[in-house]
């Protein structure tokens, strides 16, 4: 696979990095990847225009793995830049994670890399909870014990399958940016939003509250147990080569 071209015909995509911070102290813990596909017709597509149609196919088996191959690289220019974060994450399709072969293959890249497994995080979007039978919650379990990392995202929306997450044993759960909108609008409000909290927490995983826009907030999930937090108050998305050390 050429990391910097494409896979399989798929074309080129770039990627962009947002920060996810800790509540109690600020640091920048964690990078949330997101991949854009570049389109000589179309232009760049953002995940919510090509996701939707790729995931159709294999095509986004594809994309997958050439951003994962383009994570890896960048993760070797981040240490030299001294980016003191835990884990960078990388979309992984449901597709690619009902394959057999998956825990091998992703071992098998950050091998020939020489990026050790607990430096990577797998987002996983809500869809996987539709999964018919345990091959991909297997999967997740295996690579977990291997040392890689995986995320959760979309949780608090319409129709996400709170009881099904009890079988995909994750590490971090990303509570939806909508749930954010009402955190400090009343004690009814934020007592709604410490129950979900609880929730993922019974999980024995992590919550990650996405949408943060102010300090007020910030400190308010400091009080409920939520250690970590993405959204306006944290930082935006920005491409590879801004990608510094802020934690002095």
């Amino acid at each position: 696979m050429n990391g910097n071209s494409t896979v399989d015909g798929v074309r080129a995509v770039e990627l962009f990095y947002r920060p996810i911070k800790n509540t109690d102290s600020g640091r920048v813990t964690f990078l949330q990847l997101q991949t854009r596909l570049n389109s000589p017709v179309m232009g760049t597509l953002m995940p919510a225009d090509y996701l939707p149609v790729a995931q159709l196919s294999d095509r986004c088996v594809s994309i997958f793995k050439l951003a994962f191959v383009q994570l890896l690289q960048a993760l070797g220019k981040f240490h030299e830049r001294e980016v003191d974060v835990d884990w960078a994450s990388v979309f992984m399709p449901a597709r690619f994670l009902r394959q057999m072969e998956a825990p091998r293959v992703v071992a098998d890249y950050c091998d020939k890399f020489g990026v050790k497994y607990e430096r990577v995080c797998f987002e996983l979007s809500p869809d996987v909870l539709d999964e018919a039978d345990s091959t991909a919650a297997d999967n997740v379990a295996l690579m977990r014990r291997q040392g890689f990392h995986f995320l959760l995202t979309g949780f608090g929306t319409e129709g996400f399958k709170m009881l099904k997450t009890a079988e995909f044993k994750v590490d971090n759960i990303m509570l939806d940016g909508s749930v954010a909108q009402v955190l400090g609008k009343s004690d009814r409000y934020d007592t709604c939003v410490n129950s979900l909290l609880n929730f993922v927490f019974d999980l024995n995983a992590e919550v990650i509250a996405d949408g943060i826009t102010d300090d007020k907030q910030v400190k308010q999930l400091s009080g409920m147990q939520c250690l970590y937090y993405s959204g306006e108050n944290a930082g935006k998305y920005i491409a590879e080569r801004y990608v510094r050390n802020r934690n002095e």
